[in-house]
């Protein structure tokens, strides 16, 4: 049997040439290897384990199986606190779950993970959830925090503009008001 790293190292390559269920092969035998085994692996293979799973969730998502993709990344935040990938992947999670037709679940695990209350992209996330579960005031009211408060931030904005725009239309009078202060304040942050 092969160690993690030689694992992981196969399962990327089967990735990088589309075979994702070889590649979901070789992840799952790293990731396992990873999660609390007497044997787990120490020093820097210890901190692979976070890839192990990403792209195990990636492999699975591939192949559009968006609810197990989501499943594996449950416990993300939790297991790698600190890790360089736990915002993507609490974002891809939604997103997941959200191609899974699970709305409210999506929600649930962006307002869990506190963070994302000062992330731009995991907020659009987060107001695409609202309005898949036609939640569509709150939607409103998740991208103007970004279009408002992250104007700078390109993707971000630019997708909350543009929602804002088509839920305007939707809404109309009921659209959640922004206050001058908070129009000044973006104009401020742009120029």
């Amino acid at each position: 049997s092969l160690g993690p790293p030689a694992a992981l190292l196969l399962g990327h390559r089967d990735f990088g040439l589309a075979r994702y269920a070889e590649a979901e092969r070789w992840f799952r035998q790293a990731a396992l290897a990873w999660r609390g085994s007497a044997s787990a692996p120490e020093g820097i293979e210890a901190q692979l384990g976070d890839y192990a799973e990403w792209y195990l969730a990636q492999s699975l998502a591939a192949q559009k199986n968006y609810e197990a993709a989501a499943e594996t990344l449950a416990d993300f935040p939790g297991n790698y606190p600190d890790g360089l990938l736990t915002d993507n992947a609490v974002e891809k999670r939604a997103a997941w779950l959200l191609e899974a037709g699970q709305a409210e679940k999506a929600i649930e695990s962006l307002q869990a993970f506190r963070p994302a209350e000062h992330r731009p992209a995991l907020l659009v996330v987060l107001a695409r959830a609202y309005e898949a579960a036609h939640q569509l005031p709150q939607a409103a009211e998740t991208y103007q925090r970004v279009y408002y408060g992250y104007p700078v931030n390109g993707e971000a904005a630019t997708a909350a503009g543009g929602a804002l725009a088509r839920l305007e239309t939707v809404l109309g009078e009921n659209l959640p008001k922004v206050s001058t202060a908070r129009r000044l304040a973006r104009a401020d942050s742009l120029y």
